[in-house]
């Protein structure tokens, strides 16, 4: 892409940025989650995430459907490590790297599974679940709405991963500076 539309492209993007991040502001105003802490993270993770994952809405389904899988996994390893540690299992040393093994072994078993079979979808899906359990005011709203929370948040992301693509193929297509 020459300069100028570059620089079109760059600016229309930044554009999207700033209303992404709008709108996610907006939302956590407005209580969804939560007001206390922001998710736009994931959001921003996600955007990037459409590109790693092939920059098309294929891609996007597959990863989406492996953070499905990724965030159950994690939650079953925070329920497993609480029952180690009930058990009177140290949580750091013990409990939970033991939920850790066990569920890691189900998570690259879903390479098996039609469509929830993104192992590295799977992973980050649960990696972003740990950072947001890792944040109170998140993590004090349950794992049901975390769940839903990183998949609202995950959409978002994939659809700014879509409009980008998007807008750079109508610059490139555009009679704006050559």
């Amino acid at each position: 892409m020459k300069t100028g539309k570059l620089v079109v492209y760059a600016v229309i993007v930044a554009a999207l940025a700033g209303i992404v991040t709008l709108i996610t502001d907006v939302m956590q105003a407005a209580g969804i989650i939560t007001t206390d802490a922001s998710l736009t993270f994931i959001t921003f993770i996600c955007w990037a995430t459409y590109f790693v994952f092939g920059a098309n809405l294929k891609g996007a389904w597959s990863a989406f459907l492996g953070f499905i899988v990724g965030i159950v996994a994690a939650i079953l390893m925070f329920v497993l490590a609480g029952q180690f540690a009930g058990m009177g299992m140290n949580v750091g040393l013990v409990a939970i790297p033991l939920a850790v093994f066990i569920l890691v072994i189900f998570m690259l078993l879903a390479e098996k599974l039609p469509y929830f079979n993104n192992v590295a979808a799977i992973f980050l899906g649960t990696g972003m679940f740990f950072g947001l359990m890792g944040t109170p005011a998140i993590g004090a709203t349950g794992y049901g709405t975390v769940f839903l929370g990183e998949l609202i948040y995950a959409a978002i992301g994939f659809a700014a991963g879509w409009l980008t693509v998007w807008i750079r193929g109508a610059v490139e297509r555009s009679g704006a500076t050559s």
